[in-house]
């Protein structure tokens, strides 16, 4: 792995820490679920699992892009896996963008309530890079979040959402 990856994946794992903490101080404060979160939730946030979900998804499935639909599809495959892994049932929301089927992946914790809290990150890459900093980090921390809610019994619906073609030109 050469040292610009290395750099990149250090900086993805980083922001993926942050961004996990930064959204559950953000639901603590502002949702009934976040307290209810940081009380129950017995499981930890391993940096190792966030690291390995960065790498794959930056190197694996690169140029997660329109233009490569093989490479989306991997991505969203991958994500529908540990979205599984951590107990949920995951489902693909197919949309059809110039002739073209691309997919979001939801995955839904807590009862079927009318309120509902929906957390998302998009897995798609713009420009020559690997898609490690907002795209596959934000991802990262989103599959870390699944676990969390799963372990911690949530009162309200709680839908974890991974967007396709949230880069340019589609955003």
């Amino acid at each position: 792995m050469g040292r610009r990856v290395r750099w990149i994946v250090r900086i993805a794992r980083t922001l993926a820490i942050v961004a996990a903490v930064v959204v559950l101080v953000l639901l603590y404060l502002t949702q009934p679920i976040g307290r209810v979160l940081v009380r129950r939730a017995e499981t930890r946030v391993d940096p190792e699992c966030l690291r390995q979900h960065v790498e794959t998804l930056a190197q694996s499935h690169a140029r997660r892009t329109a233009a490569n639909l093989a490479n989306l599809d991997r991505a969203a495959d991958y994500i529908l896996g540990c979205f599984a892994a951590s107990g949920l049932e995951p489902v693909f929301q197919s949309f059809h963008v110039k002739g073209e089927s691309f997919r979001n992946v939801i995955a839904s914790v807590g009862p079927d309530t009318a309120e509902r809290v929906i957390v998302g990150a998009h897995y798609d890459a713009a420009g020559p890079g690997v898609g490690a900093d907002d795209n596959a980090s934000g991802v990262a921390g989103l599959l870390a979040l699944a676990p969390l809610l799963v372990a911690s019994g949530v009162p309200l619906r709680v839908e974890l959402v991974a967007y396709s073609l949230e880069e340019p030109p589609f955003f």
